[in-house]
């Protein structure tokens, strides 16, 4: 690689084996309240929940756990830079952005995320070069993941 391109964090299947299948989950339940639409996972290499109405694909979803200890303290979510590549779809995306407890959770549209600012951020996985959409908190929508939207009425 070179020394002027981006680095990425490396896969951690640990964290993976942790969250990924319960916060992928929650956040296919919530989808189905509050649009109705039937949601799939995703193929390997690509989102994580495809969205369909019938037999048509009208929006993708990537997921993501987050230490945020609950609800988000901060000013600005980072996106990593590697997520970009789900804005090139045509189908409308968006990422979900949930703390590791499970209970609050933060969408937006990728479209959103890469008008972003992109810098670099020094972290606990790597030391430089990797590079984050420094996304304002007002750009993404806060929800109760495991609470319907007021307008859903559980039975």
């Amino acid at each position: 690689m070179r020394s002027d391109t981006p680095h990425f964090k490396p896969f951690d299947k640990e964290l993976y084996d942790i969250h990924d299948q319960a916060t992928k989950e929650k956040v296919a339940r919530w989808i189905g309240w509050w649009d109705g639409c039937e949601v799939r996972e995703g193929s390997k290499y690509g989102v994580d929940l495809e969205c369909y109405r019938g037999a048509e694909l009208y929006s993708l979803v990537e997921v993501e756990s987050r230490e945020f200890g609950g609800r988000c303290p901060y000013e600005t979510i980072h996106v990593p830079y590697r997520k970009s590549k789900f804005y090139r779809s045509a189908i409308p995306t968006y990422l979900f952005a949930v703390d590791f407890e499970g209970n609050w959770g933060y969408f937006a549209t990728m479209l959103s995320i890469v008008l972003s600012p992109l810098k670099e951020v020094k972290n606990k996985y790597m030391s430089e070069k990797e590079y984050f959409y420094d996304v304002p908190i007002d750009k993404f929508y806060e929800i109760e993941i495991n609470t319907p939207p007021y307008w859903i009425k559980e039975t």
